[in-house]
């Protein structure tokens, strides 16, 4: 029996884009008590390490990175495409400069509260791995998450700037 199409792909990407998403509270679960002061940093890399892999989508895709604009609607497409399309956010403002994107759900959260994890855990892995990725994408620009729903916010934002020139 050929059992490719038993499952739709649709369904196939949603299953993984959410088995993605809870990977951050199982591996709390398995490894926080041995990994200790560590675990933090530990997955902060494993996740910058993830953001890594994904430049090459971007560069394969011919997605923009010029500025700020573009660098969020890249990093919302690719977040949607790994964490599943709660993951999706809306830009609020939006210079070559700067970019400021909102997102009301993040399914981290969702899945830390119906797993029993407390949702804050999800902040440093989503953090590493956004910076990482804006950095990845283009090292004239920096993120920051001054925002997130995981601390009790209403909403997630991020913010996409260009890095400051330093004084010669």
């Amino acid at each position: 029996m050929d059992t490719g199409d038993v499952i739709p792909i649709e369904m196939r990407w949603r299953f993984v884009t959410r088995t993605l998403t809870g990977l951050p509270f199982l591996y709390e679960r398995a490894l926080r008590d041995a990994a200790g002061e560590e675990y933090g940093a530990k997955m902060g890399d494993i996740f910058r390490e993830l953001a890594r892999d994904m430049t090459p989508v971007a560069t394969a895709f011919r997605l923009p990175t010029g500025n700020a604009p573009d660098l969020a609607m890249t990093v919302d497409l690719l977040c949607s495409v790994l964490f599943g399309p709660g993951f999706k956010g809306e830009p609020l403002e939006a210079t070559d400069q700067g970019a400021v994107f909102r997102r009301v759900d993040c399914p981290f959260v969702a899945i830390a509260r119906e797993r029993g994890f407390n949702p804050a855990h999800a902040y440093f892995v989503c953090t590493a791995f956004k910076t990482a990725l804006v950095e990845g994408l283009n090292e004239e620009y920096r993120s920051s998450v001054p925002r997130a729903c995981c601390f009790g916010d209403t909403v997630c934002e991020m913010v996409i700037e260009r890095k400051e020139e330093s004084p010669r």
